[in-house]
């Protein structure tokens, strides 16, 4: 495609135009960094700086040496020294795993497309239609406790066995042929940067998990797959439970199989896919040559946003990856380079699996939708012609519809939210107030200094410092927007107001950087086109792009770590044996530590009280937050008035083991309660380890009429009698007493009974049936013991098992000798 670049080399107004954007652009830029307290305003630690330029700059060299060396590619240099990076950090089948995935989703993909008779699509398209198939599966098994490793891993290799032929052709020419082939040219300069910041996004992957986010759920939800099978969607003990999570059963199928580093990889990988993307939409655009595409790849890997993004479990690599698929495909449908009816179909149809796989991840995918609309409105010449495109179109919603629906519609069920908890003055769940949750620390609306503001003073749009957004947009993107003023490239402009009417609709509500991540990635594509055409207009307008893209990258370096809670301290010590890592989560966040001894120790996975941040994941049991995430327990807790209020809600909750982090004195409940309650079991910095005091234990008498004082209460079966004069029962095996209680599902409970023989001796026995919700028996525990003529006192501690609702007890013998009991009690 002619992209007209006469109009900017033969104008001397546009390319004044440009230059002056330029000197805007640094100009403001300037006063900006002059406004910064400098070296405060630098977010790295020394210490962090020092081993992340070491790591960035050995990186750099040995790409470029090996590269040269055996005079390969890149691509090849990189996979080797991410090998290479597993090797030392011990996780080579992590990084196997994640491969693994890549290979079975990939040839998925392209089995589901084949079957549908969709052709010619690339191997980015084959794997992200695989991934959609598979974390679509996993929010359907996730109900259900069926997800081991080993499920997942049969999962994963029926791919392989269904296209073993199609693999072996395919892995030739995308893998071995480029890693076996000789080349002269594959180490570019600026390929080598970009590869550069992605091996930091790797060695990162191998370095324990510290995020907010990915702690409190993206990695909490994986682990509660692999601890116990099964996800509960229990919106009272997590209000978030039941949101899309499609992202979270990608994370969960690596997790599941390589651990937490396969999760962490794969994150980093959807990064890589997007930077992908932003050069697929560079060529889409057709910009002539690479250099605009790489540029626009480099800009957004080194931006400390992509970075606070890649370096934790969020879910924005992922849901960005599909929303930048969906617009390419959609794009290609609208504005097609070859208008036939077949591709035009095609891409239809895939945009609406992404779209539909983007909206089963995040609920802000809506954004798009009525841009989405309008674009397909006004270009409806472009790709309806018949009533066949008409019924393809209904297919394509259809399919969005189907992929994208089943967590919403779930919600609906549960809560009648199909959006819990959000909008809930709209849809008003009882199960949570009646109010549209609101993040109050964000502002709404543009600015007209808004890319001033995003990039200087952060903090307003992320849980960041200042310079997150990256020092692109006032030195490269506003001289960008003004060449593609003069290109006048209708698919230029295109992208543009897509990004910027996204950008205004999500600020509109929340101005809120992560929730723009997907725009990011485009304009940063538009910082390409711009550099590119700039450089294009002669040798000192290549020189001046080309040093304030390098002052850009050094600017964003700087300022790396700026966003969210990111390794500013670059701990590489992390990735190696020898208790690094464990040392690190130990001065960092040692609520990561508690929670492993937490694990060893609670066998019966009860529930666990963390009065502490609410980042336990890893954690096998339920975690009790006092935070707005458990809308009841909160409350609750704030209620305790003495230790033995406070141990007796911890036994009606089930709670045996309890977490307290000393260090936070924000939390308004009565922590000096719960400590009186509890015992020291172990510390890890400021956090304490503590198990219910079992003094406390079995004061709360459930049983009616427990001395036998008359018979209210109880059932006497066949021959059992009463006595009203000793106050006891006369009963056998064949003829027992019984009463029936409610029980808590997991709780401890201590079942006695007083009793003697009539006869010089006999068998007894405590007995209790478990009963569900349904009054369907779904246990029994049973413990003999001998008696004699002498009143003696027995004893079972039991845990009441999972789904137990009520608990009928018994007061029987063992056999047919004739019994007496006066007094049966039923404690927690």
């Amino acid at each position: 495609m002619n992209y007209k670049r006469e109009v900017i080399e033969g104008n001397w107004f546009a390319g004044s135009s440009c230059m002056l954007a330029i000197l805007g652009g640094i100009s403001i830029t300037g006063v900006g960094l002059y406004g910064f307290d400098w070296p405060k305003s630098i977010p790295w630690q020394l210490n962090g700086l020092y081993k992340f330029t070491f790591f960035l700059l050995s990186a750099i060299f040995l790409l470029t040496f090996l590269g040269k060396l055996f005079n390969k590619t890149v691509f090849f240099v990189s996979v080797l020294l991410t090998f290479f990076i597993s090797l030392i950090s011990g996780a080579v089948w992590s990084f196997a795993v994640v491969i693994w995935f890549l290979i079975s989703s990939s040839l998925l993909g392209n089995l589901v497309l084949t079957k549908g008779k969709i052709e010619n699509h690339s191997w980015a398209i084959d794997f992200l239609v695989g991934a959609a198939v598979y974390g679509f599966a996993v929010g359907i098994f996730a109900h259900f406790p069926i997800n081991y490793p080993g499920f997942y891993g049969l999962m994963l290799v029926m791919p392989i066995l269904l296209r073993w032929s199609f693999l072996k052709a395919w892995f030739s020419h995308l893998f071995w042929g480029p890693l076996t082939s000789k080349t002269k040219n594959g180490m570019d300069w600026i390929n080598v940067l970009i590869a550069g910041f992605g091996l930091v996004y790797v060695v990162v992957a191998f370095m324990p998990e510290v995020g907010h986010d990915a702690l409190v759920a993206h990695l909490f939800i994986p682990a509660h797959l692999l601890h116990r099978q099964q996800w509960g969607f229990d919106v009272t003990t997590y209000v978030w439970a039941v949101i899309p999570a499609f992202g979270d059963w990608i994370y969960s199928i690596l997790y599941l199989l390589g651990g937490e580093s396969s999760a962490r990889l794969i994150n980093v990988w959807y990064i890589f896919l997007i930077t992908y993307l932003i050069q697929a939409f560079i060529r889409w655009i057709g910009t002539p040559g690479q250099r605009g595409a790489q540029w626009g790849s480099l800009l957004f890997i080194s931006s400390p946003l992509v970075f606070a993004e890649g370096n934790s479990l969020f879910i924005d690599s992922i849901w960005s990856a599909y929303i930048l698929a969906g617009l390419l495909a959609v794009s290609k449908t609208v504005i097609p380079s070859h208008p036939t009816l077949e591709s035009k179909s095609q891409y239809l149809i895939i945009g609406a699996i992404f779209f539909g796989t983007a909206l089963a991840t995040k609920v802000l995918t809506l954004i798009f939708f009525p841009i989405l609309f309008i674009i397909l409105l006004l270009s409806y010449k472009n790709w309806i012609h018949s009533i066949k495109d008409i019924k393809l179109f209904l297919l394509a919603v259809l399919i969005l519809v189907a992929v994208s629906c089943s967590a919403y519609i779930y919600a609906w069920y549960v809560t009648g939210n199909p959006v819990f908890p959000f909008y809930n003055k709209v849809f008003n769940s009882p199960l949570y107030p009646p109010e549209n949750f609101i993040d109050s620390r964000w502002n709404k609306g543009l600015s007209w200094d808004l890319l001033y503001r995003v990039i200087f003073r952060s903090g307003d749009y992320l849980e960041a410092m200042p310079g997150v957004a990256g020092f692109q947009w006032l030195s490269i993107f506003l001289p960008s927007l003004v060449a593609v003023f003069f290109i006048k490239n209708r698919r230029a402009i295109y992208i543009v107001v897509i990004a910027l009417v996204s950008i205004g609709i999500c600020f509109y509500s929340t101005a809120y950087l992560r929730y723009i991540f997907p725009a990011f990635a485009l304009l940063c594509g538009i910082c390409g086109v711009g550099i590119h055409f700039i450089s294009s207009m002669g040798g000192w307008q290549r020189l001046t792009i080309t040093f304030i893209g390098l002052a850009t990258l050094l600017l964003n370096a700087l300022f790396f770590p700026a966003g969210l809670s990111v390794y500013e301290d670059f701990p590489l010590q992390t990735i190696v044996g020898g208790g690094n890592k464990e040392s690190y989560l130990l001065n960092r966040l040692p609520l990561r530590r508690a929670v492993s001894l937490i694990n060893e120790l609670n066998i019966d996975k009860t529930p666990v009280a963390i009065f502490a941040t609410p980042q336990a994941a890893g954690i096998s049991s339920d975690a009790l937050y006092v935070n707005w995430y458990n809308p009841t327990w909160g409350p609750e807790v704030r209620k305790i008035s003495s230790a033995s209020s406070a141990a007796e809600l911890l036994i009606l909750k089930n709670v045996n083991f309890v977490i307290i982090d000393s260090s936070l004195k924000d939390f308004d409940v009565p922590l000096g309660y719960v400590k009186e309650a509890t015992k020291f079991i172990a510390q890890y910095g400021s956090v304490e380890v503590r198990t219910l005091d079992d003094s406390f234990r079995y004061q709360k008498e459930l049983i009616l009429n427990t001395h036998l004082s008359g018979l209210e209460g109880w059932v006497f079966e066949g021959d059992a009698k009463y006595n009203p004069v000793t106050r006891s029962a006369i009963v056998r095996v064949s003829s027992p007493m019984h009463q029936t209680v409610d029980v808590i599902s997991g709780a401890k409970y201590k079942n006695q009974l007083v009793a003697k023989c009539i006869v010089d001796k006999c068998l007894g026995r405590v007995q209790i049936n478990w009963l569900d919700s349904s009054s369907k028996i779904i246990g029994t525990n049973i413990q003999v013991f001998e008696a004699t003529p002498a009143w003696g006192r027995h004893e079972m501690i039991v845990i009441a098992p999972r789904g137990a609702k009520k608990a009928v007890i018994y007061g029987t013998s063992h056999t047919e000798d004739v019994m007496e009991i006066n007094l049966i009690s039923m404690r927690y």
